[in-house]
């Protein structure tokens, strides 16, 4: 569980396309020019920020807010439940 301050600092960090996704997460995901407006997206902690086909590397990223993915939680990823 991350505090307040933490989460402040998440937020005001940008991310550009190709860098590593170090959280899970819901992300504001930032275009440039008018092709598309700002929207949100779930990204996933150790995959890559993707390019976008119109502004193509030029698309940011930033945390919105920090979303567990349900299969890293040990108890539902764990082993088999014990009958």
């Amino acid at each position: 569980m991350i505090n307040s301050a933490q989460g402040a600092r998440l937020r005001a960090v940008t991310h550009r396309a190709g860098e590593v996704v170090r959280a899970d997460g819901l992300y504001l995901v930032t275009h440039v020019g008018e092709h598309r407006a700002p929207h949100f997206a779930l990204l996933l902690q150790g995959d890559s920020f993707p390019c976008c086909r119109s502004c193509k590397d030029e698309v940011t990223f930033s945390l919105e807010q920090r979303v567990e993915y349900l299969l890293h939680d040990m108890d539902f990823a764990g082993p088999e439940l014990l009958k």
